[in-house]
């Protein structure tokens, strides 16, 4: 064999390997968001309900950055006609107060007070490689209000749907009815 089929096989075979990389590294690292704890707590009451949602993310592999979270249902719970989803965009301290074990009258006022004192924002939300960022969410929705009543809570068919980068994460939820 001559130098130039040396070199000729040589080339291919850098060819092949930055090939390789290039896959790997478009393709198979991206980084992904996993959910490690989720909760969803809701509170109904005639007229509106309060809930609380719990989560637990990881980045994996990469560094990534959440877009947006939506709390979302099968059926329309919002009041407005055909509206299944809600964003959630300035989360509190990590079960820093639960809906379970706060009062009527205390529940507006402290939540409002966290929301208040948060300085986390989703928008552009960065959590490092393989790192954890733990968030929970704190709101009352007003139940639709028909001629013969109110409607019910929805029972069941809630899920969290995250954006993060170029991707989208859907994960259902079991909701935890209190009385």
């Amino acid at each position: 064999m001559e130098f130039k089929d040396y070199a000729a096989f040589g080339g291919l075979s850098l060819g092949i390997i930055n090939l390789f990389l290039y896959l790997y590294k478009e393709f198979l690292r991206k980084g992904k968001l996993q959910i490690i704890h989720n909760e969803l707590t809701i509170k109904p009451k005639p007229t509106n309900f309060d809930f609380q949602l719990d989560l637990k993310l990881r980045a994996l592999n990469e560094n990534i950055s959440i877009n947006e979270i939506f709390l979302e249902n099968e059926r329309n719970f919002t009041g407005y006609d055909d509206i299944k989803s809600i964003e959630l965009r300035i989360p509190i301290e990590y079960k820093r107060i639960s809906i379970e074990k706060l009062s009527p009258e205390m529940t507006e006022e402290q939540v409002s007070e966290q929301i208040r004192n948060s300085n986390l924002r989703i928008t552009d939300l960065k959590i490092e490689k393989n790192s954890n960022k733990s968030l929970s969410f704190i709101d009352r929705i007003s139940n639709v209000r028909y001629m013969d009543g109110f409607d019910d809570t929805p029972t069941n068919g809630w899920r969290v749907r995250i954006k993060y980068d170029d991707k989208t994460l859907m994960i259902p939820l079991k909701a935890k009815y209190l009385k």
